[in-house]
């Protein structure tokens, strides 16, 4: 019985220990449809392009590989390099600034949020465009 015992003590401790605490799991692999753009404007305005009658589909893979097969306001047909992470969203944070999740493509970062299987891809924070895509 003790050893039965030492040995799930031991396998639990082995398992807990190889996994990498520090990685993130990416929420964002898969197919997603794009549905609508978004590009604010100054004084509050706003105009945004519908995509839904057509089949534009960003594939995020797990090796960091994004793949969209219809140019579009937010990317040209192609491959593309991602990155999701949680990090600074300014380039020089301050001591208020906090982490957040976000999606780097190329090096321009994207704010995330993700809800009910909708995904929210932000630039509008430079006056930039939001894309809003569906889980396909």
């Amino acid at each position: 019985m003790k050893n039965i015992l030492l040995l799930t003590i031991l396998a639990t401790l082995f398992i807990s220990c190889s996994q990498n605490d520090n990685e993130i799991s990416n929420p964002i692999v898969g197919e997603w449809k794009l549905m609508k753009s978004e590009h604010y404007h100054a004084l509050n305005s706003k105009s945004t392009t519908d995509y839904s009658s057509q089949n534009i589909i960003y594939k995020f893979d797990s090796n960091s590989n994004l793949n969209v097969n219809t140019s579009n306001n937010g990317y040209n047909a192609g491959n593309y390099k991602y990155e999701f992470k949680n990090d600074y969203l300014s380039g020089s944070p301050s001591s208020a600034e906090t982490k957040i999740f976000m999606v780097v493509i190329n090096s321009t970062k994207w704010t995330y949020n993700q809800s009910n299987g909708t995904l929210v891809l932000g630039n509008s924070y430079v006056d930039g465009l939001d894309l809003y895509f569906e889980k396909k």
